[in-house]
């Protein structure tokens, strides 16, 4: 089996994904930049909190795991302390 295709830019590395320890339930949002991705976040947050009301903004309940700004032991760290179903956006191809 081939290592997975990496897709890298200035701001964004799947590489970034190799390690991630996933949950049995996580959700995966994989949507080309400027197609909805917000409201595909938002929409899931709804579904999953049965709220509106986010117990964090929806960038910290949903983090852009492969988004270079934030350290990717920041972001696994948020990640691993949620309790709820997890939520993660991307925008590398599925």
């Amino acid at each position: 089996m081939s290592d997975p295709t990496r897709y890298r830019s200035e701001d964004e590395d799947s590489a970034r994904w190799l390690d991630f320890p996933f949950r049995e339930g996580d959700i995966v949002i994989s949507t080309r930049s400027k197609s909805g991705t917000t409201w595909m976040q938002m929409i899931c947050a709804l579904l999953i909190l049965r709220t509106p009301d986010l117990p964090a903004p929806l960038a910290e309940s949903s983090p852009w795991l492969d988004w270079l700004i934030v350290p990717r032991d920041e972001v696994y760290a948020r990640l691993a302390a949620q309790e709820h179903r997890r939520f993660i956006k991307t925008h590398t191809p599925s």
